[in-house]
């Protein structure tokens, strides 16, 4: 579900950690990952053609339709290495958002605003958990 909301966030041209009072406030911003920059190269016609870009992640799934191929037939992950030394993520831990709507991190007390009616993935909407609890890892 964390994937839908990125993934929402960035559709709707958002930039998550860029506002103050925002859930993800604080974790990452636009200027930092050089946004503008590249928004303004988009303006000027550039299309990332020829570019290698590595991506340090502890979540991407290289089988995501968006990962797959550039617009040319070519694939778009080259390689991929669990940096991590396991290969696995423990998704044990359940939290549930408490009335607001806040999801609460039990083992780090990280908390994170969830609605699962307000994000999508390739246009389909994304629903909550049936049991309402949301697994972390």
């Amino acid at each position: 579900t964390a994937a839908c909301a990125a993934a929402d966030a960035g559709d709707a041209g958002d930039a998550l950690g860029d506002d103050a009072g925002e859930a993800w406030a604080g974790v990452i911003d636009t200027v930092t990952t050089g946004v503008p920059a590249l928004r303004e190269a988009q303006r000027a016609g550039a299309d990332g053609t020829g570019v290698v870009v590595a991506v340090l992640d502890t979540g991407v799934d290289p089988a995501a339709p968006g990962l797959l191929v550039t617009p040319d037939g070519r694939p778009k992950v080259v390689d991929v290495v669990d940096a991590t030394g396991s290969g696995d993520v423990a998704m044990s831990t359940t939290a549930t958002p408490d009335a607001d709507g806040w999801l609460t991190n039990p083992a780090t007390g990280r908390r994170l605003k969830v609605d699962a009616s307000a994000w999508s993935v390739d246009g389909e909407p994304c629903a909550p958990p049936a049991d309402g609890a949301y697994r972390l890892g």
